[in-house]
């Protein structure tokens, strides 16, 4: 077993309104989600943020997780969520929102909101598989230049491991081909400065999603990581009236039924 670094951990708030589940990006964690989770949750919402299998521990905890696994554990917590008899909401950064995408496009989801969501990623990302011919991790930052306070408050993987990238590119693929198929609400947000993610993630993804209830809001301040950026106060207030007026729509088809 890999030790689950402390500020990795989930989270699991109590609420009256809807059911909001939100994900973390790729070698990230809950973290990540936290405060956007905190924020809901103080406005009345029942929030759950789970951590991705393989995630908050280290690098090597990755190897021998798939997309399958990432996904299957998304689902697991939405049946759990839709079992209290409220409408489900996810949401999720990077990573987290491209398998909020994949969750959209099934029964159990009333909404979705994506941040810095990818559904295509640079092209250098697509030769992982060559990549993976040669070396078993790709190296992403020297711990030695990052401040300790802030690896004592969050967990911080130096290195990727190939084949965990390739898994990513398989969640990619999947999502884009998706989009036509969603039809729920869905409120898209990226950041223009993000280097992580093409910002035009954020409009191919707007244009393509089947649904008739979308937005696409634009931040122009923030890098990759916005739940925890300059804009977050925006992106925050934005996510709340998004999932405000889900709930006041389906109070009102409840009586009108």
């Amino acid at each position: 077993m890999f030790e689950v670094h402390s500020g990795a951990k989930p989270f699991d708030y109590p609420g009256r309104h809807a059911a909001l589940l939100l994900i973390h990006g790729f070698t990230g964690s809950p973290y990540e989600m936290r405060p956007l989770g905190e924020y809901l949750a103080g406005q009345g919402f029942r929030t759950k943020g789970i951590r991705l299998p393989g995630h908050g521990t280290c690098p090597e905890d990755m190897l021998s997780c798939t997309a399958q696994d990432w996904l299957n554990c998304c689902r697991a917590a939405v049946r759990e969520l839709a079992a209290e008899q409220l409408p489900v909401v996810v949401m999720g950064l990077s990573m987290g929102g491209t398998l909020s995408l994949l969750l959209a496009a099934e029964a159990e989801v009333a909404a979705v909101v994506t941040m810095c969501a990818p559904v295509y990623l640079n092209w250098v990302l697509h030769l992982a598989p060559i990549a993976s011919l040669f070396k078993r991790y790709h190296r992403i930052l020297d711990l030695k230049t990052i401040d300790p306070a802030i690896k004592d408050a969050r967990p911080v993987y130096d290195r990727v491991p190939i084949c965990s990238a390739i898994e990513l590119l398989k969640l990619v693929r999947s999502a884009k081909a998706t989009l036509p198929l969603i039809n729920i609400p869905a409120l898209i947000i990226h950041s223009s400065l993000d280097e992580t993610v093409p910002p035009g993630n954020g409009h191919f993804i707007h244009k393509r999603l089947g649904s008739s209830q979308k937005k696409l809001l634009t931040v122009n301040r923030s890098g990759h990581v916005v739940t925890r950026g300059v804009d977050k106060d925006e992106i925050y207030k934005a996510v709340h009236q998004f999932v405000s007026d889900l709930t006041i729509s389906t109070q009102a088809a409840s009586v009108s039924n």
